[in-house]
């Protein structure tokens, strides 16, 4: 069977800089687990460990952050929580909505309740610093149970301008 080679000047051609607009540079894929937490806060409070880090190859991409948390509580039907995520380096900064994603899960049983989230945003930190991204919330009413030690994926995807 023939061996086929790559011409050095079609590398070259699929270099991050030729690439078109919109394409995707780089994905970072990280599951955390998240600290058990709970709050009763209505500012936007830090979810522990509920982090994750890209390092930008180009000034003005875009950075494609999607979070997925399978398993977010709340003690009764009528707390309501809002979840938000944060650009926490180089600068704090929310990204997305500032009053966050409202949240109002449900379950079977009468103490708990608990469902999955999932948020997309578009950030331009205008870096090729690291930047950190991290998932924050706040109470609505009561005091809300963020996280419960259960996995959750971010997905950070560097968009070419």
């Amino acid at each position: 069977m023939a061996l086929t080679t790559v011409p050095s000047s079609m590398i070259q051609q699929m270099s991050a800089a030729n690439m078109p607009a919109g394409s995707v540079i780089q994905t970072v894929s990280v599951v955390t687990t998240a600290t058990d937490f709970s709050t009763a806060s209505t500012s936007f409070v830090a979810v522990t460990n509920s982090v994750a880090s890209i390092t930008p190859q180009f000034s003005n991409s875009k950075i494609l952050v999607t979070l997925i948390a399978p398993r977010l509580n709340t003690y009764n039907d009528s707390q309501g929580l809002r979840i938000t995520l944060y650009r926490v380096a180089p600068s704090t900064v929310a990204i997305g909505t500032t009053n966050g994603y409202p949240f109002y899960p449900y379950g079977s049983t009468s103490n708990q309740r608990s469902n999955t989230l999932s948020i997309t945003v578009l950030d331009s930190p205008a870096t090729t610093s690291t930047v950190t991204y991290q998932m924050y919330g706040k109470a609505e009413n009561g005091t809300v149970f963020l996280a419960d030690g259960h996995p959750q994926t971010f997905i950070l995807q560097e968009i070419k301008v």
